[in-house]
């Protein structure tokens, strides 16, 4: 069994019952609205969870939903580090369903 790692904000922190898997199932409905950018990498052979709005923050997973969750958890631990540290929390970009098809939207 592999050992599974989430990134953030440059630093590998291991995944575990005792670390941001538990810290996923506390907190199941996120009071953040960052985008998580999710894509099947060929070459690590897992999902890999981007949040692009936060630099260097991502997770993976070996599924669709283990990504997801370890997205979630780097975004946790992205912005309580950043809290610590003092540093400023960057706002979520603005989007909306009519800019990213304004076909379907009729815009």
């Amino acid at each position: 069994m592999r050992t599974c790692w989430g990134y953030s904000r440059g630093r590998a922190q291991p995944v575990g019952k005792s670390g941001w898997e538990a810290d996923v199932r506390q907190e199941l409905v996120p009071g953040y609205r960052y985008e998580i950018d999710i894509f099947w990498s060929e070459e690590d052979e897992c999902f890999i969870a981007c949040v692009p709005d936060l630099e260097k923050c991502a997770g993976w997973g070996t599924t669709y939903e283990e990504a997801l969750a370890r997205g979630h958890a780097a975004i946790r631990a992205d912005l309580r580090s950043r809290r610590v540290a003092g540093e400023p929390i960057p706002e979520p970009t603005p989007q909306s369903l009519a800019d990213r098809w304004p076909a379907v939207t009729g815009r």
